[in-house]
């Protein structure tokens, strides 16, 4: 049986799942989802729960069917930071709703079901840069994909603290962050699409020649995003051309910052004593004319 009720703004739901348990037995306990915490107790007229899992930070997989018992079982696990636990309903229907309460909880969705990815524009230390498009409005995006299984844990928090300082800056010259979907194997991370290219590419084409206003627009920009970041406290450490996207190949062009990889938020009293960058193997002479 599966009942779901509303409570002073407490969203309480609650059914029956099956699970393995410590001594291997498969059991039926009472769950019931109160917000974002899932209680579970040893049948539906418990008073007191057993135990709880905090419905944060964790991701959601589908399972096929299981036959135990020469019974037939829906499945599906939910895989939290340190350990993954697997549950069984007996009915499709009891299924689709345990999924649908837990999809809404951890806010799940797949890359997929929002966008459509198209051909590469690049490529990383951990993944891909794709252009994506956004099914319901047709945005054009650029969809970069991290894969977990090649990052160290400092690399995740590098990619957690990019993430978190998009999420903070909302500038004409720093590049959007539209969406993050997240998985127990990838890291997407949607934003802004600029068909210009970089910086160094746009140079390139011209030659590395540019009149001086049109230099000094790019420059003031430049200028522009960087003060912004810095009212925030926040280093970019990073600052290259390769990191400075066009929004088209117009000379009239807007630019967007990008990469804050090694980007830290430093407080009023902390000092930055890292060493970080890019080296740089070559020299770019730019030329400015009247």
């Amino acid at each position: 049986m599966i009942e779901e009720e509303i409570k002073q703004d407490i969203i309480i739901f609650s059914g029956s799942l099956y699970k393995n348990t410590h001594t291997k037995s498969f059991k039926k306990m009472t769950y019931r989802r109160i917000n974002k915490d899932l209680l579970y107790f040893k049948d539906n007229k418990s008073k007191f729960h057993k135990g709880l899992h905090h419905l944060c930070d964790v991701f959601l997989k589908e399972n096929p069917d299981k036959l135990i018992d020469k019974k037939v079982y829906k499945s599906f696990s939910i895989i939290f930071p340190s350990k993954t636990r697997t549950y069984y309903v007996e009915s499709n229907e009891e299924y689709v709703r345990w999924i649908s309460v837990l999809k809404t909880v951890i806010k799940y969705s797949e890359l997929n079901e929002n966008y459509s990815l198209q051909n590469e524009l690049g490529s990383g230390k951990f993944g891909l840069v794709k252009l994506g498009k956004n099914k319901k409005n047709q945005r054009l995006v650029a969809v970069k994909t991290l894969n977990k299984k090649e990052m160290s844990h400092s690399d995740f928090d590098l990619v957690k603290n990019e993430i978190e300082i998009m999420k903070v800056c909302q500038h004409p010259n720093l590049i959007k962050l539209y969406d993050i979907i997240e998985n127990e194997e990838e890291i997407h991370i949607v934003m802004e699409y600029c068909e210009g290219g970089d910086l160094f590419g746009f140079l390139e084409k011209r030659d590395f020649i540019l009149k001086e206003d049109q230099a000094a627009i790019i420059i003031y920009k430049i200028a522009s995003a960087i003060f912004y970041l810095h009212s925030y406290g926040i280093a970019h450490r990073d600052l290259k051309p390769e990191n400075i996207l066009m929004t088209d190949m117009s000379n009239t062009a807007d630019i967007k910052l990008m990469d804050f990889g090694l980007g830290k938020i430093i407080g009023p009293k902390e000092k930055c004593k890292e060493c970080f960058g890019t080296i740089v193997r070559f020299n770019i002479n730019l030329l400015l004319l009247n």
